[in-house]
């Protein structure tokens, strides 16, 4: 069963790296000058092929601009350590998610103390 999923799964798993060094500029222009224009590629290029999410990236100063370009362009986002509670406005950044709580439980916490 497992060797037939290459043949029967249309959707691939790909990686593309890149280090934004902390800085939402150098992130977004990646974003806008590597990425995006890969979801109008005719004919579509299998070795760069569109991405179905973003994974990362780690500051909240870097995923709340890049939440919005890839809310933009439909494209889910997902942090691992963004915690700022800015990203939880759904109006302004709805395709980010995070895989960890956001600094509210923090300040509940400090509060309880």
């Amino acid at each position: 069963e497992i060797s037939q999923i290459a043949s029967d799964c249309s959707f691939k798993f790909t990686i593309d790296l890149m280090d934004t060094s902390y800085s939402p500029i150098k992130a977004a222009e990646h974003l806008i000058r590597n990425i995006f224009p890969r979801k109008h590629l005719e004919p579509p290029d299998p070795m760069l092929p569109y991405p179905t999410a973003l994974v990362g990236a780690s500051r909240s100063a870097v995923s709340s601009p890049l939440a919005i370009l890839t809310g933009v362009h439909g494209l889910a986002q997902i942090s691992h350590a963004s915690t700022s509670t800015s990203l939880d406005n759904k109006g302004q950044y709805p395709t980010f998610g995070r895989m960890i709580p956001s600094a509210i439980g923090d300040a509940y916490a400090a509060v309880d103390y």
